[in-house]
Formats: C-alpha cells, sequence, structure tokens
C-alpha cells in the first residue's frame, strides 16, 4: 500500500447534496490526492430531484452508464456496466463502497481484491434490516466479511456489523451526519424573520408539529396522526412537508379522525428551504417503522427543534436524550406517541428557551468534521491490511 497522500475511488449510488457535503470536507484532508466519485444513478425518480452542479467544489464525479429498476416503494436495482475499467483508469489507491446491494459494488469488490483495500460505509442496523436470514443475508454476511474495514454510521450499525461477522477490530464507529453547522446558521437567519412571523400565523395552534418525508406505508405517518387524536390536545396541529402514496388515505384519515382542521400538508421542500420551517415549528415527528438512520434528525436538532423519534429509527440511539432534545416511542404503539403529545403543551415554553442550546450540543456533538474523521480512521485501517 502507498504511503499517503492517496488516489481514493468511492462507488455510491447518488449523491444527495448532504452526501456532497461530506466528500468535500474529506477530499480538503491533506493525505488524500484524488477523491473521485462513481455514482451508478444521477438522480431518483422518488426523491426530490437533486442535480449535479458543476465541481466548483473540485469534486470529480462521474455517473456509470447503466438502468435502474424501480420497485413499487423505495426498493431500486442499479445494473451498470464499465466499472472495471474505470476503476483500471483511476487506479485508486484506496477503494470506497456506500452499499453492497447492486452488482456494480461487487464488481469493484472484485477488482480490488488483489489491486487496493476496500472500506465498506454501513449504516444499516438490525431494526432496519428486513433480511436477517436465507441466501440475502448471506450475501450481505459473505460482502461484509471481505472488505478490509467498515467505517460503521452509528453505533448500532456497528453492532450489526459485528454480527454479520465483521470482527470488532475491523470496525471504526462514528455518528452519521450532515452539515451541521449549515443547518445552524440557516436556523439563526429565520429565526427573528417577519416572514418567518406571518408564515406562523397561517398555522393558528399553540405547538406546532412537523413531519418531513416520504409519504410511504414504512413512514407510518398514520401513527402520529392516530395518536395526534389519541392526545385530545387541541391546541397542537402537524404539518406534513412531502408527497407520496399514501397522501390520498392520510387525507381521508384526517378526517374520519377530525383532526382534519389541524393537519397542514405541504410539497416536498427543496432542501435549502427545510430549515425555515425547521425554525417555523416546535418538534419534529419521525414515526418509521423502518429508518436505518434519519438524517432529518440531525437537521431538526441542529436548528435547535425537539426530536419525538421512533425506536426503529438509527438516530434515535446516538442523537437522542430523552427529556433533554427528545423523547423515543415505539412506533407501533400510538399511545406512547400521544403519551408525549399529551405533555408538549406545558412543555413548550422550556423548548423554546432550549432551542439554542440543543442547536450548540448537536453541531459540537454530531459534526461532520468527527465522521470525516470517521471515513479516514477506517481508511488508515484498511491499507494497514495491505
Amino acid at each position: 500500500m502507498p504511503q499517503p497522500p492517496w488516489r481514493v475511488t468511492v462507488v455510491t449510488n447518488l449523491l444527495p447534496p448532504y452526501r456532497r457535503a461530506l466528500y468535500t470536507r474529506l477530499q480538503q484532508r491533506p493525505e488524500i490526492a484524488q477523491l473521485q466519485l462513481l455514482l451508478l444513478a444521477r438522480s431518483s425518480q422518488r426523491r426530490y430531484p437533486w442535480a449535479i452542479p458543476p465541481s466548483a467544489d473540485g469534486l470529480q464525479i462521474s455517473v456509470l452508464p447503466g438502468i435502474s429498476v424501480q420497485g413499487a416503494t423505495e426498493w431500486v436495482l442499479h445494473l451498470n456496466w464499465g466499472i472495471a475499467a474505470r476503476l483500471r483508469s483511476s487506479a485508486p489507491d484506496l477503494l470506497v463502497l456506500s452499499n453492497y446491494d447492486a452488482p456494480a459494488y461487487w464488481r469493484a469488490l472484485l477488482w480490488a481484491r488483489r489491486r487496493c483495500p476496500t472500506v465498506l460505509l454501513f449504516e444499516s442496523f438490525a431494526g432496519s434490516s428486513t433480511y436477517r436470514q436465507g441466501l440475502i443475508a448471506a450475501l450481505k454476511r459473505f460482502f461484509l466479511r471481505r472488505v478490509d474495514a467498515v467505517a460503521a454510521f452509528g453505533t448500532q450499525a456497528a453492532q450489526w456489523a459485528h454480527a454479520l461477522g465483521v470482527p470488532t477490530e475491523r470496525i471504526v464507529t462514528g455518528i452519521n451526519t450532515v452539515d451541521m453547522e449549515w443547518y445552524r446558521t440557516q436556523a439563526l437567519r429565520w429565526e427573528s424573520s417577519a416572514e418567518l412571523q406571518r408564515a406562523r400565523e397561517r398555522y393558528p395552534v399553540e405547538g406546532l408539529l412537523l413531519y418531513a418525508g416520504r409519504l410511504l406505508p414504512h413512514k407510518n405517518v398514520a401513527a402520529v396522526l392516530h395518536a395526534l387524536a389519541l392526545a385530545g390536545t387541541p391546541e397542537l396541529g402537524l404539518l406534513i412537508i412531502g408527497t407520496g402514496p399514501e397522501q390520498p388515505a392520510l387525507q381521508e384519515l384526517c378526517r374520519r379522525l377530525g383532526i382534519a382542521q389541524r393537519v397542514w400538508f405541504l410539497p416536498p421542500q427543496p432542501p435549502e428551504q427545510l430549515p425555515f420551517y425547521y425554525v417555523l415549528a416546535d418538534a419534529l415527528v419521525l414515526p418509521s417503522r423502518i429508518e436505518p438512520w434519519g438524517l432529518v434528525v440531525n437537521e431538526a436538532l441542529a436548528c435547535g427543534m425537539y426530536v419525538l423519534c421512533s425506536r426503529r429509527a438509527g438516530a434515535a440511539y446516538d442523537l437522542i436524550q430523552p427529556g433533554w432534545n427528545g423523547e423515543l416511542f415505539d412506533p407501533d404503539v400510538p399511545e406512547e406517541l400521544a403519551h408525549h403529545l399529551r405533555a408538549l403543551p406545558a412543555q413548550l415554553p422550556a423548548l423554546r428557551a432550549r432551542r439554542e442550546q440543543i442547536r450548540q450540543h448537536a453541531c459540537s456533538t454530531f459534526s461532520l468534521e468527527q465522521l470525516v474523521d470517521t471515513m479516514w480512521r477506517a481508511f488508515a485501517l484498511a491499507s494497514q491490511s495491505r
């Protein structure tokens, strides 16, 4: 293995804005001579259509030729070709794989077997894993045991990687995150704006809850509506930002539960607009039944929000301190969430006074820099294996 600075190639499915910030910061480390990103697809049909802007930040980005097969929900299979030729031409000193659920990742792992060390970025955890037995689980274990190091994005991810057969000494653990300081800066910009005050007047409730994400069955937004009705707190309202096949059923459920007058649906918002809504609302609700992490929790905390988080989200175990910056609940028991909602109106003055403390803690503890350092430590660990 050559000594740093290294040429690093990352193979990943997409490049959403929050990951671009991570790779931009990573390539600024003096130990990295070149960082190249090979994408399996330019965008996702089911998510906000992120554009890939010109590389003013110096990133080298290429999209592999291929097709994407879209499933009925969030499932996507990327079928690409030409990755071995791209890797031969870039001749990386280190190969980074962001997943194992597409043929290109397997082909890249095979290519690197006798050429350079490999690092897997691992975000899954036991609570989000659909396949724990059978052929797919066996393939997952086979893949994980053949990379040189695993960068686990969260303590639950580290435990799951170990359960899948990766020795503890080959796992480096960090906290999955976004550019927290950017969100904090945007929150401070909006906090005292006249536009925010005018927007808040459109929601005539004492406390405003926020859900931001896709409206899909496993996102479990119906549980929030049931909890809101069960709580018996007419002073609380809910703002839902997002779209998806569940939207008509959710709107009908609001009418049946008698809460339609205090639930508002907005279309998806561009990432740069989301901090406005994080400041507008008092508490974020993440009710997912399956959620490998939930970066919306990071974003909300960086803006000072209180977060009511499902125990099925990886973020719950590393980000939430119950009673201080949020609460945890079982997504299959709406009464648990309703219990927290009943307590919320009396807590609102204290939570609003605590927003800056929540922001500061989130930005210092879950910073992008600590995740960059996690990746670098995984790189260094992988290099020692060759």
